[in-house]
């Protein structure tokens, strides 16, 4: 049996699966799809008090979920391979060169190598210019959110993770951003700043949370959904051999 409760500005819809235990359970699958397993005599208004309580839970699991990338053939960095960037698709270029360096042109991504056919150097030279693109634009992004939301006492530093876009540690009030993010477009990073800044003044996935973020992004959900499109991030680029560094 399907059914869902209202939370906030969200819908959490679940599937009832009766059983012989004696207390209610929630799971919440990779799918995203979440479960209620409940003893046969509960009544509905009573699995709905159980999912209303733990909604911000079931939320933040539903979105780590999402998260998940697909299986992605490995990056071999060889001319006609796309990448993307600020949600463009870029085509991959690499010259031979007596130096090294990154280039973006129109809708093409230059790599121009002295060795262009040692896969690891212009894997360092992709993820060093990934890097360096997505350290000044998320410094000028969280500078311009911070200050138009008066909370310039907040941090951040980059770094690469493999279950989220953003992080905030109340501990040092410091903002974490994904450097994978940079291949999403500029209104999905700013979704992602502006959900964590909100962090540093809710720190649950609960209603007054999710009220703060409706009222500073109003269509904050499609951007969340259109960023998850972009959840393969560079994984081709940062996997290979079994390397996750």
């Amino acid at each position: 049996m399907f059914d869902f409760i209202d939370f906030g500005n969200s819908k959490i819809e679940f599937n009832v699966k009766r059983s012989k235990r004696k207390t209610l359970g929630i799971s919440v699958y990779p799918s995203g799809e979440v479960e209620v397993t409940a003893p046969e005599h509960a009544g509905i208004l009573r699995i709905k008090e159980l999912v209303q309580k733990r909604a911000a839970w079931i939320l933040e699991q539903k979105r780590l979920s999402q998260f998940t990338p697909l299986p992605e053939p490995t990056r071999q960095l060889v001319s006609g391979e796309s990448y993307y960037y600020l949600g463009r698709q870029l085509r991959l270029k690499v010259f031979e060169a007596n130096y090294d360096s990154v280039e973006l042109l129109d809708d093409r991504l230059i790599i121009n190598c002295t060795f262009p056919e040692e896969r690891e150097i212009k894997v360092a030279l992709l993820k060093k210019w990934y890097a360096v693109k997505a350290q000044n634009l998320f410094t000028e992004r969280i500078q311009f959110h911070s200050a138009r939301l008066s909370q310039e006492d907040i941090g951040f530093t980059i770094k690469k993770m493999n279950k989220c876009w953003g992080e905030y540690h109340p501990s040092n009030k410091l903002i974490v951003l994904n450097v994978e993010l940079i291949v999403a477009p500029l209104e999905c990073i700013d979704y992602v700043i502006i959900h964590e800044l909100c962090h540093a003044l809710c720190l649950n996935h609960g209603s007054d949370f999710y009220n703060l973020l409706a009222n500073r992004l109003l269509n904050w959900e499609n951007l969340k959904n259109k960023l998850e499109t972009y959840s393969n991030g560079l994984s081709g680029l940062y996997t290979y051999e079994g390397s996750t560094n």
